[in-house]
């Protein structure tokens, strides 16, 4: 939409930028190694570092009046070389303030620098003072930059940039990850696509047996317990089971519908365009705190953080308030039939929750943990 993102020029961004793909140089240190487009000869033909740079020119160019005040990068070759191939590209483009700065960072940048908690807090805190920024860098320091510029609203806690890609955070009153500049390969669409049809599948067969289960246990076992004289613990426990079973319910029908969804080509996508208003109303296009902007972000992109939000934000509460259900309903069952005190069964219901948290916890420290190829 021409002109839509000139309300972005009262809001400060900064535009996180992966090095280029290296060319392995087993007689040179890594900090050596020069990226595979970068040379003379490098506009005769455009490249991949070119592309992408041409592509956040013209995101600039429709911020009216904004211009990049500086390219920052660090020491490595690769991303020095990255950053000069985004400057000429910004550079002809007249993308580039007067008085641009154009320097590398040593302290918080360089993958082998000692970088302390503090001085990356230091630095965060600065590059919040600054504006219209490109960073260039390596994974997963970019990750940790934008975890500390956008917290918890950084969309699945990941930044999926691979070489020479660009992401771009909004900072100022409502941070955000805005879009990203990717050039994904096509197999990786569809490998996406079959992983959100397998976690379909999963969530279709989490439904069928939590109805099944819910359906056990309305029968007459629980419907026995409603009819008799229930102490209050056991009505306490018989409404947080219904209650519980409503709320997974309610979330699994949700997680079919995203999933659901997910699954719709992408050429029949659709989305409500931005308002066009003037003045200090104008309405500028701003993504979920969960996703990023498409266009410009790719199909995959917008697909991998929309699946990570419905897995993480319906699918888990299901099955969390699913287990809290049954556990409820079986102690109101059990306090009802053996006749439970009430204080031993409160302590058997505390215990339980214990447990549950303990494996939790020991599974959010033993998944596995994927990390960056650099």
């Amino acid at each position: 939409m021409p002109g839509a993102e000139d309300t972005f020029m009262d809001h400060r961004l900064i535009f996180l930028v992966r090095h280029g793909s290296r060319i392995p140089e087993p007689l040179k240190p890594e900090r050596e190694h020069g990226i595979e487009d970068f040379g003379t000869t490098r506009f005769a033909q455009p490249t991949r570092s070119s592309i992408i740079a041409g592509s956040l020119a013209d995101r600039v160019d429709s911020m009216t009046g904004e211009k990049i005040t500086g390219i920052i990068f660090s020491p490595h070759l690769a991303a020095k070389q990255t950053a000069e191939i985004f400057r000429d590209v910004l550079s002809t483009r007249g993308c580039l303030a007067d008085n641009y700065r154009f320097e590398a960072n040593e302290t918080v940048l360089d993958p082998n620098a000692q970088l302390t908690e503090k001085t990356e807090k230091e630095y965060i805190a600065s590059l919040e003072k600054d504006s219209f920024l490109v960073i260039v860098g390596h994974q997963p320091q970019l990750t940790r930059l934008a975890k500390g510029l956008l917290g918890r609203r950084l969309p699945a806690h990941t930044l999926p940039l691979g070489g020479s890609e660009v992401a771009c955070i909004q900072l100022g009153d409502d941070p955000r990850l805005l879009w990203l500049l990717t050039d994904k390969p096509p197999d990786l669409k569809k490998d996406l696509s079959e992983k959100i049809k397998s976690k379909f599948d999963v969530a279709k067969f989490f439904i069928s047996a939590l109805i099944i289960n819910a359906s056990v246990l309305m029968s007459s076992t629980v419907t026995g317990v409603w009819k008799s004289q229930m102490p209050p613990l056991v009505t306490a426990f018989m409404i947080l089971g219904s209650i519980m079973l409503v709320v997974s319910l309610g979330l699994a029908v949700g997680t079919l519908l995203a999933f659901d969804r997910l699954t719709m080509p992408r050429e029949f996508w659709s989305e409500e365009p931005a308002l066009s208003k003037s003045g200090k109303k104008a309405k500028s296009p701003r993504p979920p705190y969960w996703s990023v902007l498409r266009p410009p972000s790719e199909a995959t992109i917008v697909l991998f953080y929309e699946m990570v939000h419905a897995w993480t934000h319906f699918l888990q509460p299901a099955l969390l308030t699913s287990i809290v259900s049954i556990m409820s309903f079986l102690l109101a069952v059990a306090a009802s039939k053996l006749c439970l005190p009430w204080d031993y069964t409160i302590g058997i219901f505390l215990g339980l929750l214990l447990l549950g948290g303990v494996l939790l916890w020991y599974y959010w420290r033993t998944k596995p943990k994927l990390g960056f190829e650099d």
